[in-house]
């Protein structure tokens, strides 16, 4: 099993441990990395982002926990950025860049709030196709990575979050993998999320297997990540990942760059 983590919450944002709290959570599982990732500040996203006057302090923490853990654990200081964010001030060590909210006939939403908001928000303005729906998710989402240039792309397929979306309909699956070949312009690592699975919500990690095949042949790699908000769940089905990516024929660099800043860690290429 991998040893390190790069989409990791804290309680700077709507993660329910303090970084410190994350660190030993890692170090209890022989983790040689961990990147924090916590959610960027945007207006219009209060409930789970950090508020803004917290933003540097995070940055701040993290840098000076480095230096004390310095020798037992690499520590990385990432950002989740959303869409609806401004590009960092800040000189992050990567960027995960992920869509939680979209705009719409002038209208913000959440993707993932809840199955019951999917709903009412297809039927609203997507005359109730949740193929439409997940066109313009997707729309988002390629505007957005080619906006920031990320080291990672989070979470691809958020939009099948609560089993709404029809993923075997042959018009979603192309709108699907026409998305990820346009993102891999911009960036060639995509995660492999098992949040979904550790909320209960799901049986399978994000992106699923025919995009992961697609992002395959189009030369692009993956991480493997838990998008960690309870240190006990840190490595959900991190095992079962290594596997699944096996099977699509992902082969393991154990000592790959993701950036030239954070170096020599796991990714599947």
């Amino acid at each position: 099993m991998q040893r390190s983590c790069f989409h990791t919450h804290s309680t700077y944002s709507d993660g329910k441990a303090s970084l410190r709290e994350m660190i030993h959570a890692a170090l209890d599982k022989g983790f040689t990395a961990l990147g924090f990732s916590d959610h960027s500040y945007a207006p219009e996203q209060i409930d789970y982002c950090m508020p803004e006057e917290r933003v540097q302090a995070n940055y701040d923490e993290i840098l000076s926990l480095g230096e004390e853990y310095r020798g037992r654990i690499a520590l990385y200081a990432g950002i989740e950025l959303d869409g609806d964010s401004s590009l960092p001030k800040i000189d992050y060590d990567y960027v995960l860049a992920s869509v939680h909210e979209m705009h719409h006939r002038g209208k913000s939403y959440p993707v993932d709030y809840s199955a019951d908001v999917q709903l009412e928000l297809a039927d609203e303005l997507f005359d109730g196709s949740m193929v439409k729906y997940s066109r313009a998710y997707y729309e988002s989402l390629m505007n957005h990575v080619a906006r920031c240039k990320p080291d990672i792309i989070g979470h691809f397929d958020l939009v099948t979050k609560y089993s709404l979306v029809p993923e075997d309909n042959r018009e979603y699956q192309m709108i699907a993998t026409e998305a990820a070949i346009e993102c891999l312009k911009h960036c060639s690592t995509f995660e492999l999320n098992t949040g979904a699975i550790a909320r209960g919500l799901r049986k399978t990690p994000y992106p699923a297997d025919f995009i992961l095949r697609e992002i395959k042949s189009h030369g692009g790699r993956v991480i493997i990540t838990s998008d960690c908000h309870y240190p006990e769940r840190l490595t959900c089905w991190f095992d079962e990942a290594e596997e699944y990516l096996s099977s699509i024929g992902f082969v393991k660099n154990p000592s790959a760059d993701l950036n030239n800043r954070v170096r020599g860690i796991e990714i599947w290429e």
